[in-house]
């Protein structure tokens, strides 16, 4: 369920980060740091992505991968992870997970 606001506090939680901006795209946002998409915002729940390795940190928090309806009606699911409250509350730990997902966006880029 949408919550009004929840982008506007996603952002004053990102934005003493630097460099990050965001736009709306397929119902949602894309967020960006210096330009490079490392999470989405979908259904008032925030992701950030990942890889095989860095998801593991979001297990660990019981955390879900995004998913969508596929047109043959099965569930896919991104490589975008939803971030604990913990995380998103925590400037430091924020700081390292943002770095992450940059990271692993970047690198997914290049592939």
């Amino acid at each position: 369920m949408k919550q009004p606001g929840y982008i506007d506090y996603v952002l004053d939680m990102l934005m003493p980060l630097g460099g990050i901006t965001y736009r709306r795209m397929f119902g949602g946002y894309g967020l960006y740091r210096y330009g490079i998409i490392f999470a989405i915002v979908a259904d008032d729940i925030l992701y950030f992505k990942t890889d095989a390795q860095t998801c593991k940190a979001y297990q660990a928090y019981d955390a879900v991968p995004f998913t969508y309806e596929g047109k043959d009606g099965q569930r896919v699911a991104l490589s975008y992870w939803q971030v604990p409250a913990e995380v998103l509350e925590n400037q430091e730990i924020l700081r390292q997970w943002v770095d992450q997902a940059v990271a692993v966006s970047k690198q997914a880029k290049k592939k």
